[in-house]
């Protein structure tokens, strides 16, 4: 059974049926990440020719401001909400997977709300639903401060307190 806590859902791990990805996945989610990072700079309207994860995060906020005011795409993949928003989570994904060594999972059925393309730790104490992280609040016109947001992830990763047994997913609040 999950328990919202804070920014956290904690479910016990054994009410995750995920997998890993596959080959051809693995390679859907690269084209993803490529795809994300275009709209990434061109929603952001960044110039800079190297990326630190500070600049990431940067970028990925004014993008998401960006997407906030919008309704045209430039990636013909990019044609709607969901598919803009999964892309810069698969960007901000890909920054969690650089910074603690991450997995991609797909969770087929848990008790979580949501399913679909995650991140979990391999310690299996955290994770985030990749599909539905910012998708919500970008439909409700809601402001996300990525960088307060990776924050408390970097924070929760630090104090390393979930129970054995357990996963912590993130989710903004």
């Amino acid at each position: 059974m999950s328990q919202e806590i804070n920014n956290f859902i904690q479910i016990p791990i054994s009410d995750l049926d995920y997998r890993k990805p596959n080959q051809e996945e693995i390679a859907t989610l690269d084209f993803e990440y490529q795809a994300g990072m275009e709209l990434m700079f061109w929603l952001s309207k960044s110039e800079e020719d190297t990326l630190t994860k500070d600049i990431t995060l940067s970028n990925l906020k004014d993008a998401i401001d960006a997407l906030n005011r919008t309704t045209e795409f430039p990636i013909a993949d990019y044609n709607s909400v969901w598919h803009a928003t999964f892309g810069l989570a698969i960007v901000f994904a890909e920054q969690l997977r650089q910074d603690f060594g991450w997995e991609w999972v797909y969770i087929e059925n848990s008790s979580l709300k949501d399913v679909g393309w995650s991140l979990i730790s391999s310690d299996k104490k955290y994770g985030i639903n990749v599909e539905q992280i910012f998708y919500g609040r970008i439909m409700n016109n809601k402001p996300i401060d990525i960088v307060e947001f990776y924050g408390k992830i970097e924070q929760a990763v630090a104090e390393s307190k979930v129970p054995d047994g357990s996963i912590l997913f993130f989710k903004l609040s």
